[in-house]
């Protein structure tokens, strides 16, 4: 699942987006990618981490992939631009939870507090953040969904 993206050429264009995008019909924010240029180094690697359910179909190595996702995380976080700042944040929280929710049952996939992991998945305001992030690192770092 760990899909190590090289981002080099990001494009942290700080130019918006010219055609707008569409979800389910709904219209996608468009971005300036203001200093999105350290945000997209690791924009790949976050958007495609941050996948609860990924982590949780491998017992095995449950516990290794949250120690090598945790600093993922983290540096989404610091890097994170203004315009999807608390975005970012609230993925974050909510996918530090769900490893927490795991190290909690000792890394036993099928001892994690189902419901509890359930709540953070299916939340509507992780969604909406996971969309903004989603659009963002497609839209201004050319990260491919």
């Amino acid at each position: 699942m760990l899909l190590l993206v090289t981002m080099a050429a990001c494009g942290g264009s700080s130019k918006p987006s010219r055609a707008p995008l569409t979800e389910n019909g709904a219209t996608v924010a468009t971005f300036t990618g203001k200093d999105s240029g350290p945000f997209c180094a690791i924009a790949g690697p976050f958007l495609h981490n941050s996948d609860l359910q990924a982590v949780l179909t491998d017992a095995a190595s449950a516990e290794a992939r949250v120690k090598e996702l945790r600093p993922v995380v983290e540096e989404a976080r610091r890097k994170a631009p203004a315009e999807i700042k608390a975005d970012v944040e609230r993925m974050a929280t909510d996918v530090e939870t769900g490893f927490d929710l795991l190290a909690a049952a000792n890394y036993q996939v099928l001892k994690v507090d189902r419901d509890k992991l359930e709540q953070l998945i299916t939340d509507e305001q992780f969604k909406t953040s996971s969309a903004r992030v989603g659009a963002y690192a497609v839209q201004v770092c050319k990260v491919s969904p």
